[in-house]
């Protein structure tokens, strides 16, 4: 579970900075905004992330596994959406910023996060199959 921990710590840093920062930077972990006009404003995708971090932190709770595993899926979406937005910088090669790289340089730098995404998928998905016995 120290994966849901991450994450959480994760979105409640981007949250806050997106809040205190005031606009959304082009960096590939937001690289999904563009075709999702309702998280260009700083503010919304600020609250998102905080609420997602406190909503995936009920996976700690008492609440039954279903209820967890459901408290859990905002906080993957948002991974999958950074992970999404990995992938597409790998394929496109260049970052959200413009910046033009190697496929394979942009490959290494990005897979933590799309490992991240994935094993916080299987930690989840584990969770649920292990305390809804």
């Amino acid at each position: 579970m120290a994966i849901v921990v991450l994450a959480i710590l994760l979105d409640m840093t981007r949250g806050v900075a997106l809040l205190w920062y005031g606009s959304v930077p082009l960096i590939t972990a937001f690289g999904f905004i563009e075709p999702l006009p309702i998280f260009q404003s700083a503010t919304i995708l600020g609250v998102f992330y905080i609420a997602t971090g406190l909503c995936a932190s009920a996976i700690f709770s008492e609440w039954s596994a279903p209820v967890k595993f459901v408290c859990a899926l905002p906080q993957q979406f948002a991974l999958t959406l950074s992970a999404w937005s990995a992938t597409s910088a790998v394929i496109a090669g260049a970052y959200a910023d413009g910046v033009l790289r190697g496929n394979l340089f942009i490959l290494l730098d990005q897979v933590p996060m799309m490992v991240f995404a994935s094993a916080h998928l299987v930690v989840i998905v584990w969770g649920l199959m292990k305390d809804g016995r």
